[in-house]
Parts: C-alpha cells; structure tokens; sequence
C-alpha cells in the first residue's frame, strides 16, 4: 500500500527570464531548507519562464474554512 501524503501540492515559481528563474528556485531551496526537484519547466508567450515543483504543507494547520469545506458550494 502506498502512503498518500495530503499535504503535498503543486507549487510553481515564475520570472522574467532564465537567469531570474534560476536565482528564485535557489532561493526556494533555501526556504524550503533542501534541495527542490524542480519539473515542467515552461517558456510563456508572454516571454516569462516558470518551473514546477511540490511542496509539503501542514495539513493540520489548514483550516475547513481555508479550504472550503465549511458547508458551502465547493465547486470553484
């Protein structure tokens, strides 16, 4: 059985061009306190570049109302 990880989620990092991408995704390894696996890097029409990565979240410090499960319609 494979264990899910609820906490983990798709980030990505964006920036007006590869140099500035690469210093963010340095910088975001510093925050995150590792190394990222950094995916599906991407060059816009717009001529920005951005990166995909996952992030761990405490799950158990988001809350049912962050999340939209407060009772209401949760369809967008």
């Amino acid at each position: 059985m494979v264990e899910a990880k609820i906490g983990q989620i798709p980030n990505f990092i964006e920036a007006v061009s590869k140099k500035r991408l690469r210093l963010l995704m340095l910088k975001n390894n510093i925050r995150l306190g590792g190394h990222v696996k950094y995916f599906d890097f991407q060059e816009e029409s717009s001529g920005k570049y951005s990166c995909w990565y996952y992030e761990e979240i405490d799950a158990d410090e988001v809350t049912k109302e962050q999340l939209g499960m407060n009772g209401e319609d949760n369809n967008g």
